[in-house]
């Protein structure tokens, strides 16, 4: 799929696929730890944690429990999103997430990549919830979300250490 962004730039969005190139798939990970981006991550990842990774993920997603397409921009992998089915007695429930490169940043991507991975999850499972984690120092992801339908259920003080600051982890739940 094409999505053209707000400042007319093109990027690319494509399943994960299990001949994914790693070591670009590293960089744009340690690109996002590097630049303090609000997400788990916070150390180096060398392409060969990236395939172990890249292993287990694509059997979530053979197993038709996980949705996960990678952004491109001009051929540099600058995003991703997910959704992935809950297990057992939680797989009535679907755990989204979304991360892009500051460099793409503000150009109306995240909201387009909810906007299509929503349904096909929707279509996919049949969720009685959608939910996703927020840390409360990403402002700008939270508005996103609030203005997609989605609503704080919960918080975890203090729960997350972003470089050496305490947020919290705010758990929010898309309002169907």
């Amino acid at each position: 799929m094409q999505i053209t962004l707000k400042d007319g730039r093109t990027v690319e969005v494509r399943p994960l696929q299990a001949n994914d190139d790693v070591f670009e798939f590293a960089r744009f990970i340690n690109e996002l730890t590097e630049e303090k981006a609000h997400f788990t991550m916070d150390v180096l990842f060398s392409p060969e944690d990236v395939a172990d990774w890249l292993r287990n993920e694509m059997s979530e997603v053979e197993k038709g429990e996980c949705i996960h397409w990678r952004v491109f921009l001009e051929g540099k992998n600058v995003g991703w999103a997910h959704a992935k089915r809950c297990k057992w007695k939680e797989r009535g429930n679907v755990e989204m997430g979304i991360g892009l490169s500051k460099e793409i940043q503000g150009q109306g991507l995240g909201r387009k990549l909810m906007e299509e991975i929503i349904p096909k999850a929707k279509k996919e499972w049949s969720p009685k919830n959608i939910y996703l984690e927020v840390s409360s120092g990403n402002d700008r992801a939270r508005r996103l979300y609030e203005s997609i339908g989605f609503k704080e259920v919960a918080r975890l003080k203090d729960w997350v250490n972003h470089y050496g600051e305490y947020m919290d982890k705010i758990f929010m739940e898309l309002q169907q």
